[in-house]
């Protein structure tokens, strides 16, 4: 996922409290997927707000393409890459998916034995607007394969 914009008026807040010389306080705009929410943002907001309980939060939880600008966001979390903007992304941390089948499923299916083989399955792809995903990279200890799926 990338923290795109905003990181800086984060940082600079932090920096003001820090140094005493204004009580910190105002509106932080996220947009971000509801899982980020539930995972990670509400438990950071409450344990912020316990130090500058004068901070609100909006929280837009969608994860369709904005234009922060004309929503007035500012911080963005996205698990997708950054298309050509004058926006700073940073990335931070790794997502892992699996890849997961009903135990009915597979009894009508030959066992796969290749990635490849995984090409001819039916199959649920992850997305959401402003991100498409047509392929798959598949890891493990012994190989490091791509393999092009359409879901």
């Amino acid at each position: 996922m990338y923290i795109k914009k905003g990181i800086n008026n984060i940082n600079e807040a932090y920096n003001i409290a820090e140094q005493g010389n204004q009580k910190l306080s105002g509106n932080i705009s996220i947009s971000n997927p509801s899982t980020f929410n539930e995972f990670f943002l509400i438990k950071a907001i409450e344990i912020f707000k316990k130090e500058y309980p004068e901070v609100s939060f909006y929280l837009d939880s969608s994860s369709r393409t904005i234009d922060i600008h004309a929503n007035g966001i500012d911080l963005v979390i996205r698990s997708s890459p950054l298309p050509n903007s004058q926006l700073v992304a940073r990335k931070i941390f790794e997502q892992h998916r699996i890849l997961v089948c009903s135990p009915e499923y597979l009894t009508k299916i030959p066992i796969p034995q290749h990635i490849h083989d995984l090409s001819a399955l039916n199959s649920l792809a992850f997305s959401y607007p402003g991100y498409n995903s047509t392929f798959w990279i598949l890891e493990t200890i012994k190989c490091n394969e791509s393999l092009s799926k359409n879901p």
